[in-house]
């Protein structure tokens, strides 16, 4: 009764996914890189009908997985002239932001997405002390729900080199040999 209200009493425009552990984040994803937002570029899709952006990454580091230096990532969303459309739960990505990325590609497509929808998303801040902090993009309106369907409790903030060690020891002891971290 419980998942229920807490559905009922979000805001209408919010999305609902359900919770991925980091553990299911590294053994799912392609890969999980580290870069910069060098541009976003929007477009209509075939029928017209909405509005998807890719973002065009600068790959600083590759913590799991094998990716080009410069690669596209596909979201839904996005702004052409005056028209805007948001994707509640959907990665956003701003030109010149870094930021740390579970990617994995489709069967069939070329251009990799977000696992895990915001889920797979860290922002990369600058603390006071100069500390670099991976910031979940998880945005306020978005519900996660855990395996009991309670909605999930996320920390948000946490050092990036805390979080890229995590990567790293997690993808040891869950991925394939083929599929191990690179750390470049």
């Amino acid at each position: 009764m419980a998942a229920g209200l807490a559905i009922a009493t979000a805001p209408a425009w919010a999305g609902t996914f359900v919770a991925m552990t980091r553990h299911q984040l590294v053994e799912r994803a392609d890969s999980v890189i580290v870069g910069r937002v060098a541009a976003v570029e929007p477009y209509w899709d075939e029928e017209h009908g909405v509005i998807v952006s890719e973002a065009v990454i600068e790959v600083e580091k590759k913590l799991v997985g094998e990716t080009p230096e410069v690669i596209r990532v596909k979201t839904w969303g996005g702004r052409i002239g005056n028209t805007v459309i948001e994707a509640s739960g959907m990665p956003k990505f701003q030109k010149g932001e870094r930021q740390l990325l579970f990617l994995y590609t489709r069967p069939g497509e070329q251009v990799p997405r977000v696992l895990g929808y915001q889920q797979g998303q860290f922002r990369i801040v600058e603390a006071q002390d100069g500390t670099e902090i991976a910031k979940s993009a998880v945005e306020d309106s978005v519900v996660i729900l855990g395996p009991d369907r309670e909605p999930a409790f996320f920390v948000s903030d946490v050092p990036l080199a805390r979080l890229e060690q995590e990567i790293l020891d997690l993808a040891r002891s869950v991925r394939p040999a083929n599929r191990q971290p690179v750390r470049k």
